[in-house]
């Protein structure tokens, strides 16, 4: 009988796959929390992207979804749109999980399938044409793409 792994153990196994040189702790480490819109500016501006590049990246989301998540009228947008922008931005993991904590969910967990194969993409830097295709064959269900 095979032993389970941790979620630990398996988000390091993860991060092995993949190496990230791009250590963001200290700067997420003096984070306060911050309303999600902030958040999710301060990461376009990281990235310099703008609202447009965002949804022509993921047709899966809209300039108006995104407008309401920035200025505040759009608190609470579903996981599953959070797992959208964080790919289309091409954050890392870590950031994705502040952003998921900003909006009121738990972490990527990489005992989730789905979870796994979001972070799995994350760590390789894939861009999302290629994140949805992965997620079609291993049947996940999110997806960037109408």
């Amino acid at each position: 009988m095979r032993k389970e792994k941790s979620t630990d153990e398996l988000e390091n196994e993860l991060r092995e796959r993949v190496k990230n040189k791009n250590r963001l702790d200290e700067y997420l480490d003096k984070l306060k929390t911050i309303s999600i819109g902030d958040y999710l500016y301060n990461l376009m501006e990281e990235k310099n992207m703008k609202v447009k590049d965002i949804s022509e990246k993921c047709t899966n989301i809209s300039d108006k979804y995104i407008y309401g998540i920035l200025n505040g009228t759009k608190t609470s947008p579903s996981r599953e749109m959070i797992i959208v922008i964080v790919c289309a931005l091409g954050i890392t993991i870590e950031q994705t999980n502040l952003f998921l904590k900003y909006a009121g969910y738990g972490k990527l967990y990489a005992k989730d399938k789905d979870d796994a194969i979001i972070m799995y993409c994350l760590e390789k830097k894939l861009e999302p044409f290629e994140i949805e295709e992965l997620l079609i064959v291993k049947n996940s269900k999110y997806r960037l793409f109408k």
